[in-house]
């Protein structure tokens, strides 16, 4: 009998808090994003659960009838403590599947070799695996962008750029300089700063998800549920592909976000 991947992404609303930006991303752009996310990760999902606060979204979303799609409806939660919750809420109810790959709704995912991905889980239950976070940004804001990775905790931050077809805009992937990468095996290394842990996804056995303390604050909530509360797992081993295109998630909201803060 073959293992099953259970999917959870959360929907946010078109207003997201990002700890030092609100970045409002029009609904539409939003949906448009969300069924690219879809397409990537419908082919290695055995059960995509997608939560929302806003009940016409669903409702829309609902009527395209999506396979394996099980929305899950949160009346009374803000879109910035949505994540959490709805980690929460899977935990309370229980579910049957092996695996969890949180991801988000604006991310789409990239991977060489997913089975081999879930037989290095396999073989450590403290595993969690996040893919490289590609992010698109205006070109006019490399240099702001540089110099604040550069002084971000004391560490230096590698931006590996990629070619992109539009002139204004460039691809880039954030690497942790500022600490001696540990090496995994031949495809991973591990880990050390909760920053580079962070990558808007990542998938983990289903019992190191049953482990994990979701953090309910405000400031950063999305960063906390999509990888620092696994992170800040006790004894968790939080693994990066040594390759960028061995498995990676293209962040297709990052423009409008770079593009506000930086």
């Amino acid at each position: 009998m073959s293992k099953k991947v259970l999917t959870i992404i959360p929907f946010f609303n078109s207003a997201i808090h990002y700890g030092n930006a609100d970045l409002d991303i029009s609904l539409d752009m939003l949906k448009n994003c969300f069924y690219h996310t879809y397409e990537s990760v419908a082919p290695i999902s055995d059960q995509i659960v997608v939560s929302f606060t806003n009940k016409e979204v669903m409702e829309e979303i609902i009527g395209k009838r999506l396979s394996n799609f099980w929305p899950m409806y949160f009346p009374n939660i803000t879109t910035d403590l949505l994540p959490s919750s709805f980690c929460a809420t899977l935990l309370q109810h229980g579910f049957p599947h092996d695996y969890v790959f949180y991801t988000e709704p604006d991310q789409v995912v990239s991977y060489e070799n997913f089975p081999s991905i879930l037989e290095t889980i396999d073989g450590d239950d403290n595993v969690c695996i996040t893919p490289h976070l590609i992010q698109q940004t205006p070109v006019e804001k490399i240099r702001n962008i540089r110099r604040f990775y550069k002084n971000e905790a004391g560490h230096f931050y590698q931006l590996d750029y990629f070619q992109h077809s539009q002139p204004d805009s460039s691809w880039f992937c954030l690497n942790d300089c500022g600490t001696k990468k540990e090496k995994y095996n031949d495809n991973y290394y591990i880990n050390t700063t909760k920053e580079e842990a962070y990558s808007g996804s990542y998938i983990c056995s289903a019992n190191f998800f049953k482990n994990i303390k979701f953090t309910f604050n405000r400031d950063d909530s999305t960063k906390y549920a999509s990888g620092w509360d696994a992170f800040n797992k006790e004894k968790s081993v939080v693994l990066k592909p040594i390759h960028n295109n061995f498995f990676n998630s293209y962040k297709l909201s990052s423009w409008q976000y770079n593009n506000i803060t930086f």
